[in-house]
């Protein structure tokens, strides 16, 4: 979720902190929390080949480990994220996935998404089906909050829409977001990096 420290908005529920040990009583209790690694922010100055090359190396190093002889699924929607994921899956070296196919929804035949979402798989050379989101919501609602235990707003799940698919043709699902968020300044210019960054916040 997105909750900051171990809060969240529902009542009685607190969020594990990652890279912690927590121990419990047998009344569930907390007694002890150790963190066995902290965040640190080094700044350094380096040409942006070598970040793109940083970059590069940290995405194949946690694809390769996620996607090993497994058969795996890529939403599509066109943005910065699921294209810099797709060249990556797909990129010349040996294929680490048992298979690959993508896919992409839109809530209407002229669906933006999905048309550059076609492209894009085409030009990678990756299966491809186009889906027409379908009422889901409601009829869905009790598996979507499951799913995602409310830690996330329910009506961005479209995945719901076809969890079927989803379950008999992958192992997992590899997405990515908010890349395009973070990284596009959005037409901003001569605005202090920082403060910009605490606005998209």
């Amino acid at each position: 979720g997105f909750s900051p420290n171990d809060r969240t908005y529902l009542q009685g529920v607190s969020v594990l902190e990652p890279a912690s040990v927590y121990t419990f009583d047998a009344n569930l209790n907390k007694i002890g929390h150790k963190r066995y690694w902290d965040w640190s922010y080094q700044p350094q100055e380096a040409s942006s080949s070598s970040f793109h090359d940083e970059l590069h190396h940290v995405l194949h190093s946690s694809l390769s480990c996620s996607t090993k002889e497994k058969r795996v699924s890529l939403p599509l929607s066109g943005g910065l994220d699921s294209r810099t994921l797709a060249g990556v899956l797909t990129e010349n070296h040996d294929k680490l996935y048992q298979s690959l196919w993508s896919y992409s929804y839109g809530f209407g035949d002229s669906s933006v998404e999905t048309k550059i979402a076609s492209k894009i798989a085409k030009a990678c050379k990756v299966d491809f089906t186009g889906y027409l989101t379908p009422d889901y919501l409601f009829q869905s609602i009790d598996e979507i909050t499951d799913s995602v235990e409310l830690f996330q707003y329910v009506t961005g799940t479209r995945q719901a829409a076809i969890v079927d698919n989803l379950s008999a043709d992958a192992d997992v699902v590899i997405g990515g977001h908010w890349g395009d968020v973070w990284m596009d300044i959005m037409g901003v210019e001569g605005e202090d990096t920082a403060a910009w960054f605490k606005k998209k916040i």
